[in-house]
């Protein structure tokens, strides 16, 4: 999950793939061919209804495979199981991202390429705004009237974060708290919305089903040491902990008449794995890659019975829809032209009940691969890896314990045309590693730590621990070359405000320790700076580059690598505003008159 963020796919992309599956950037371009929403029969909109509170859960690390509406054989979510049964269980529902950082932010904005709301100590941002034309839904909801409320035990929803600036109440527990502690709040919560009156959306984050695993005794039927018990026994206590106290936020909102005002959204910002690919640090848990597993997360979502919306969602779903859909079920007559974003809002579809034959497809991002999935072939996945530069299709067959194992394929006619369309797509993105842009603002304080994004360089960083030459990310961590290894160049970004900065190159103390030495070349560029050498074997753990003028962001090449490089971020402090700023303040006609006066020359 604590992966470095890699933001390179946006409009461009999105306008690309509009004709057949995603919708391009801005909603008056969300009518593609295949995704157009059907009207035929559709009844003309009264008067403005009641607005919908919102109740979001996101259970972290929980994957669509180990619940029973998938096709787990095990009953671990009998509350998870009846709220579907009150609503719609969207069947084929995938994230597009496999780490969390990138997954909120995406499920929140719609955009496949978002701006971060969540902070790690590894990758504190310089605050900045968000440009007037992305949409996030509790800034959104708030500007309707909503009371926007944000319960969390996730340690990146803090003070740097920009989810701090989204919500009008912002709550985080002690790091991987349980959602017992949690209820407390929620409760609380719900009663200051009965008294308040005014329609509430409340996001509960909870981090029961993430790694570190425990073991709840009782919500556990664990015996003997079978295959499935010492793998899942864990999880599976965890998810039927989390069902349970989805049940009693249920039952809390029934208590205080709430329940048929609100739609409840349960949801997973990625799935989770446990070694059933084989041993390997990228076989256990998340992040590291694009399998099945990971991406298919479960969506249920519950209205008011007086909707009548109920039935199993066929159609192929994403992440990138929820923020614009969620909306507009909230708020139907929200207007979201003035928002761009790159996946569809679905409420005109789900209100008529048109559950399937959209045709549609979806996308995600990790560093090394991309992938595709397709609504006409739900068994398939396009995966296009960027070490090779090919695209490779695998079909899933689920296993005893329900995990979809993937297959490389022999594609037919049709996923041939398909491969062609996401190469096209997936090539004209692999040397993009740029940041979101976003409106430059005055720092709010004076240092800041911010991890390193990778820009262009001609062998993708890729993950590595192994002599392959090639540079290594590491999920929030570094860009590592070990010692042995002689990459090539990299550049390497980071978005700041415009200002005076002194400027520094961050290493990784864990790896200083453990013998790197650190020797490189490094240019500043857009700078008259020649690149400085910085010999192996230094023990500083900033490499100081200076006082720098920057305008929007800051971009560094690194080479000649000597004896392992391991680079945590950069470091910058803000020393004063650029001289052209501060000359842009003087007000001229002041400047006249002062030198009429012989106060200035």
């Amino acid at each position: 999950m604590k992966t470095a963020t890699m933001h390179w796919i946006g409009c461009t992309l999105a306008t690309a793939i509009a004709a057949f599956s995603l919708p391009g950037c801005g909603s008056e371009k969300h009518a593609s061919e295949s995704v157009a929403p059907d009207t035929e029969g559709e009844k003309e909109q009264g008067p403005e209804p009641t607005k919908l509170n919102v109740v979001f859960f996101l259970s972290d690390a929980l994957r669509a495979a180990s619940l029973p509406m998938y096709g787990y054989k095990k009953a671990v979510s009998p509350q998870l199981a009846m709220l579907a049964e009150q609503g719609l269980l969207f069947k084929h529902h995938h994230a597009a991202a496999s780490y969390t950082r990138l997954s909120v932010s995406q499920m929140f904005t719609g955009l496949l390429s978002a701006p971060s709301l969540m902070a790690s100590q590894h990758s504190t941002p310089i605050r900045r705004a968000l440009e007037a034309d992305v949409l996030v839904l509790p800034a959104l909801l708030g500007e309707h009237g909503y009371h926007t409320t944000l319960i969390s035990t996730h340690p990146w929803f803090n003070y740097p974060a920009r989810s701090t600036g989204v919500f009008k109440e912002h709550t985080v527990l002690t790091a991987y708290a349980s959602f017992s502690d949690m209820m407390p709040l929620i409760e609380a919560s719900l009663d200051a919305s009965v008294k308040r009156g005014g329609p509430f959306f409340l996001y509960i984050h909870s981090m029961d089903t993430h790694t570190p695993h425990q073991l709840h005794k009782t919500f556990s039927d664990h015996v003997g040491d079978g295959k499935v018990g010492r793998r899942y026994y864990k999880y599976d206590s965890e998810i039927r902990y989390t069902d349970h106290h989805v049940g009693l936020v249920i039952a809390a909102l029934k208590a205080r008449g709430l329940l048929e005002t609100s739609i409840i959204v349960f949801t997973s910002d990625h799935g989770d794995e446990f070694l059933e690919m084989g041993s390997g640090w990228y076989n256990m848990t998340h992040g590291a890659n694009l399998r099945r597993a990971i991406l298919h997360v479960p969506l249920i979502i519950r209205f008011p019975e007086s909707m009548e919306l109920k039935g199993v969602v066929e159609d192929m779903t994403s992440h990138l829809d929820v923020a614009p859909t969620v909306a507009r079920l909230a708020v139907p007559a929200a207007d979201l032209s003035r928002y761009r974003f790159d996946g569809e809002d679905l409420s005109d579809r789900l209100r008529a009940k048109r559950f399937a034959g959209s045709g549609r497809t979806t996308f995600a991002n990790k560093g090394r691969f991309m992938s595709m999935s397709l609504s006409d072939h739900p068994s398939v996945d396009l995966i296009y890896d960027r070490w090779y530069d090919r695209v490779i299709p695998y079909e899933h067959k689920v296993n005893e314990d329900n995990y979809p194992l993937p297959t490389a394929i022999e594609p037919n006619e049709q996923l041939k045309g398909w491969i062609t369309k996401f190469e096209k797509i997936a090539r004209g993105q692999t040397d993009r590693f740029r940041s979101f842009q976003l409106i430059p603002l005055k720092p709010a304080s004076r240092k800041y730590w911010g991890t390193v994004v990778p820009s262009r360089t001609k062998h993708p960083p890729v993950f590595a621990d192994t002599a392959d030459d090639r540079w290594g990310i590491y999920p929030g961590r570094s860009v590592t070359a070990q010692p042995e290894e002689k990459p090539g160049a990299i550049t390497l970004e980071i978005d700041v405000a415009p200002g005076r900065y002194k400027v520094g190159v961050a290493l990784r103390k864990q790896a200083i320790d453990r013998g790197f030495k650190n020797g490189m070349r490094v240019a500043l560029l857009g700078t008259d700076q020649k690149p400085m050498v910085f010999k192996a074997g230094g023990s500083e753990p900033v490499l100081d580059m200076g006082i720098h003028e920057l305008e929007d962001h800051l971009q560094i090449t690194i080479d000649q690598a000597v004896g392992g490089v391991s680079i945590a971020g950069f470091y910058l402090e803000y020393v004063g505003e650029a001289e052209e700023e501060k000359q842009e303040k003087i007000d001229p006609e002041l400047t006249e008159q002062l030198r009429a006066l012989g106060y200035v020359e």
